[in-house]
């Protein structure tokens, strides 16, 4: 890590490419806090052991309700580990973590019913974005259900919320407003938009969530970036201009020398608000 503290201190940042799909489906980055593809370690917090839960959602409730829980880290098969403060990420293909207080707008092991509204059937579509895009532009439609396979059904807002094992539902629109941040040639942009004190740099925060570094860049008039740490969460940068296929990297990790990792959110407009169609993609089990 940095032996240098600065005013705004920048750690590793680990990720999953959005080329890692296996059995993952593919959700608008725009509306998800949660951390794709991570788990928490040490796995259990002492006098925590693992409880079975039916959504990722339930998971996150029990880690809020439990003195001391700073993340919850979920499994496809129901499985709910919550670990503290002293925990760190690390990476895995199955699992889904996020804080007790991180906010979702989509929901998983989840489905509207009647699966299908009125006049509306079962469409495949290669990704969640996709069929969120398909509800907003069909008018009633409330909410999407979608399966692993592509399924994608649209509901109206008489429909109600069921447990349904590896569908993921969701809203007409969201109400998250970033995408991460990619290159010209569509890989993700690691780095920093530019180095700490540059013109364009407006400020940073120490020990945020990802929901409070957007917030923070959307508290500045001129911000339409953040670069954000998710591994220890130390690190929260705003920006005004970013140039994705050129980001600087001024640290490098002192045990293997390669440059550190941090990913940068581009924050829409003045309305801070991603439209279905804008939304980003990033990979999720």
């Amino acid at each position: 890590m940095l032996s240098t503290v600065f005013n705004w201190i920048i750690v590793s940042l680990l990720v999953c490419g959005s080329e890692a799909q296996s059995s993952s489906v593919l959700l608008a980055a725009g509306c998800e806090s949660f951390e794709s593809n991570v788990k928490y370690s040490p796995i259990d917090m002492p006098g925590q052991p693992r409880t079975k839960e039916d959504t990722a959602t339930e998971c996150q409730q029990r880690c809020a309700s439990v003195s001391g829980c700073a993340h919850f880290s979920f499994w496809p098969d129901g499985g709910c580990h919550l670990q503290d403060g002293s925990s760190s990420a690390q990476e895995d293909p199955e699992a889904i973590a996020g804080s007790p207080t991180s906010y979702n707008d989509f929901e998983f092991n989840v489905k509207y019913s009647p699966v299908d509204m009125i006049g509306q059937t079962r469409t495949e579509e290669k990704t969640v974005t996709k069929c969120q895009e398909r509800c907003a532009s069909v008018s009633g439609c409330a909410h999407f259900s979608f399966w692993r396979d592509g399924g994608c059904h649209l509901q109206d807002s008489h429909a109600k919320k069921e447990k349904a094992p590896h569908v993921v539902a969701g809203p007409q629109t969201c109400s998250r407003t970033w995408r991460p941040l990619q290159k010209s040639n569509g890989s993700p942009a690691f780095g920093m938009c530019y180095e700490p004190g540059s013109e364009y740099a407006l400020g940073g925060r120490l020990r945020v969530s990802l929901r409070e570094c957007l917030d923070f860049c959307s508290s500045k008039a001129n911000c339409k970036y953040a670069t954000y740490d998710h591994v220890s969460k130390l690190s929260c940068i705003a920006y005004s201009k970013c140039d994705p296929d050129n980001m600087a990297h001024p640290f490098r990790d002192q045990t293997t020398g390669e440059p550190e990792k941090w990913l940068t959110y581009e924050v829409s407009g003045s309305s801070r608000r991603l439209s279905a169609s804008r939304a980003g993609a990033a990979t999720l089990v």
